[in-house]
């Protein structure tokens, strides 16, 4: 039986067991990820979804609060306390570009660049991502959204952790923001930024902690 792509939040709720008012809920509150507008009335919601509402499920069982859930779904900055299933849930790579709002063209520039790690490739030869790549590729569509270049993105690769470093590459992300700027949109290229430096961070962590 093949998997259903198109989910209305009815269809998202007989499957996970969860009100539509509770799903709506951790959409509001960032734990879940925004479905993908139709219009103004209709939107669909797909298989990462349930994935993460069940995540969301299991960490709840862990008697995890939702600002701890929302931060290891966001950041995996707790990744100690996460199952090595939830930390390397397998969403393939159309599933990550549809949920993320970025094209085909920015996903092979995220990957060309090194800034998004290249998909790992399951028994059943389909290559996937993981969550913490899918929070990472979301954070890129969201700073895309506010008017901020690719290339500006890319220059991830080049800065060192140095908090000046840092800082001049957001000062040009705030500057680059479409229209009037206020503390709402500010704030979202500001986490998203986070999201990004704390993605790379992990990265260099991980070959200085297991440089053979």
């Amino acid at each position: 039986m093949s998997e259903k792509k198109n989910l209305s939040i009815s269809d998202l709720s007989e499957i996970t067991n969860l009100s539509t008012a509770t799903i709506n809920y951790y959409v509001k509150i960032g734990v879940l990820t925004p479905p993908k507008k139709i219009n103004k009335t209709r939107a669909i919601y797909s298989e990462i979804h349930i994935k993460i509402l069940k995540t969301i499920k299991n960490l709840k069982e862990k008697k995890i609060n939702l600002n701890g859930i929302k931060e290891i779904i966001n950041n995996s900055d707790y990744s100690d306390i996460i199952s090595n299933k939830i930390k390397h849930e397998k969403i393939t790579i159309n599933d990550l570009i549809n949920n993320s709002d970025i094209s085909q063209g920015i996903y092979e520039k995220l990957v060309d660049s090194k800034i998004i790690k290249l998909p790992k490739i399951s028994n059943q030869g389909i290559p996937y991502h993981t969550l913490n790549d899918l929070a990472l590729s979301q954070a890129v569509g969201e700073i895309l959204s506010h008017g901020v270049s690719i290339e500006q993105i890319l220059k991830n690769k080049d800065h060192s952790i140095l908090s000046k470093s840092e800082s001049i590459l957001l000062a040009e992300y705030i500057k680059s923001i479409e229209g009037k700027k206020n503390r709402k949109n500010i704030s979202s290229v500001i986490q998203s930024f986070d999201i990004i430096r704390k993605y790379l961070r992990r990265l260099e962590l991980e070959k200085v902690l297991y440089r053979k």
